[in-house]
């Protein structure tokens, strides 16, 4: 599958993360660390929102408020898939159509900033979220899966791969505290409203 350009940002994160090249080890006909492969374990965690409201931020101008700026729901998480094609990122207007211009995105500040006043008027996002830190706990765990296979040696410093196998699952422990909770929502199908 090829790699979604609205995901390269958060790819380069997680490589970093994990301290992966793109040809680190090869075990059969796979070769690991791909753009492929980590863009498999981001959407393993991948949680797509529909229609979630943009929180206008007011700004007093010249004795009025302005909204130039609309911040992103915190519900939505941290790490989101960039807008680019099959990227799922639109924003949409009061009516649900998605609108293409007059905009921009930071990102990481989570934001949409308007080049012109949008007076409080309503928008909503489709975004896809990641749990960056679990996809890099996912990650380490196979890095230290593949040092526990591994035979030990010795080399000049001592070092052994019985440490790389500790330090890896030290990592893999790390990311998943920072991960955190996860949540989802409970909707019961068995009853009938009036």
């Amino acid at each position: 599958m090829p790699v979604r350009l609205g995901l390269l940002p958060l790819i380069a994160h997680l490589r970093a993360l994990c301290a992966v090249g793109e040809a680190d080890l090869t075990v059969g006909a796979l070769t690991y660390w791909t753009d492929e492969l980590l863009q498999a374990e981001l959407d393993a965690t991948r949680r797509t929102v529909y229609g979630a409201p943009l929180i206008a931020l007011p700004q007093f101008i010249d004795g009025a408020y302005r909204y130039y700026e609309y911040a992103f729901p915190t519900a939505l998480g941290t790490w989101i898939e960039e807008a680019a094609p099959e990227s799922g990122f639109a924003v949409r207007d009061a009516f649900g159509v998605a609108i293409s211009s007059g905009f921009s995105v930071n990102y990481r500040a989570r934001r949409v900033l308007f080049a012109e006043d949008q007076e409080g008027a309503a928008y909503t996002l489709d975004a896809r979220s990641y749990d960056l830190y679990g996809a890099a706990a996912s990650i380490w765990e196979q890095k230290a899966a593949f040092a526990a296979a591994r035979v030990d040696w010795s080399a000049t410093h001592g070092l052994k791969s019985s440490q790389e196998y500790e330090h890896c699952t030290a990592q893999a422990m790390r990311f998943r505290q920072l991960s955190g909770v996860r949540t989802a929502t409970f909707l019961r199908t068995d009853e009938v409203r009036e």
